[in-house]
């Protein structure tokens, strides 16, 4: 299965949707398959983006978990893939450097762009 961050950017944005912090989140709106919502959730925890329970069993064709909460990780990199224009433009210049796109690629290439607009627009 393929990781896409296009869904754990909307995973991301689904938890800090949510009006409590710390709870088990609605991810219906993401209109994804339960088998590629928790692959991505299990990932996403193993980076330190978000905190789970996983939950496995004979019962359970995949494991599933739990989101206990999103984790300072999680919100600094929201705040890179929010706006559709910046998260279009990582995308692009991750591409443009022939790069994959990781996530510090992601991260790297944020910089870069918050960088280049302060520099571009004197500082201020």
């Amino acid at each position: 299965m393929k990781f896409e961050w296009d869904v754990a950017r909307g995973i991301l944005q689904a938890i800090e949707d949510s009006p409590q912090s710390r709870r088990d989140f609605d991810f219906s709106s993401l209109v994804i398959d339960a088998e590629v919502l928790h692959y991505h959730l299990e990932l996403m925890s193993q980076r330190g983006l978000i905190e789970t329970l996983r939950h496995s069993g004979l019962n359970m064709p995949y494991p599933q978990h739990s989101v206990i909460s999103m984790r300072l990780d999680g919100h600094e990199l929201l705040e890179v893939m929010r706006n559709d224009t910046m998260w279009g433009n990582i995308k692009a210049t991750v591409k443009e450097k022939g790069l994959g796109l990781t996530l510090d690629a992601i991260k790297a290439a944020g910089a870069w762009l918050i960088h280049r607009a302060f520099t571009m627009h004197g500082g201020s």
